[in-house]
């Protein structure tokens, strides 16, 4: 059987649950749904859940009641005159000097997490993002 390692960008998901149509779900049925769907593919071996650490810190009775494994992902806020080295993918043309920029690392984090389950779980036949 296929094993499967699931991992979520929490606050994407969370937005389009509420807003797409054709129904507007709440998270429960939405993730119920989820699971099910992936469970025809093969057994779900881990579901990770990807967020800033205020909205784990927030929801984490949520998380825990679905066995989702939370990952606290940092924003960090910075001005173009503070840090380069964060800042080097970020085109800084169209920011202000003293403007702050919100830098999500949470794509990032998600995918070097399913790169080293992907190379160091031989286990796992699948990942979904």
């Amino acid at each position: 059987m296929d094993k499967i390692a699931v991992f979520i960008d929490y606050d994407n998901i969370r937005i389009n649950m509420a807003t797409e149509p054709p129904e507007k779900l709440s998270e429960e049925v939405g993730y119920q749904r989820l699971m099910s769907w992936l469970s025809q593919f093969g057994e779900i071996m881990a579901i990770f859940v990807f967020a800033p650490a205020v909205t784990i810190y927030a929801n984490i009775d949520f998380f825990y009641k679905f066995g989702f494994i939370p990952v606290a992902c940092p924003v960090f806020h910075r001005t173009k005159k503070e840090d380069p080295s964060l800042l080097d993918e970020i085109e800084f043309q169209e920011y202000e000097p003293e403007e702050t920029i919100l830098i999500n690392k949470t794509d990032e984090i998600m995918i070097k997490t399913a790169e080293f389950i992907i190379n160091n779980t031989s286990d796992v036949t699948h990942i979904c993002i």
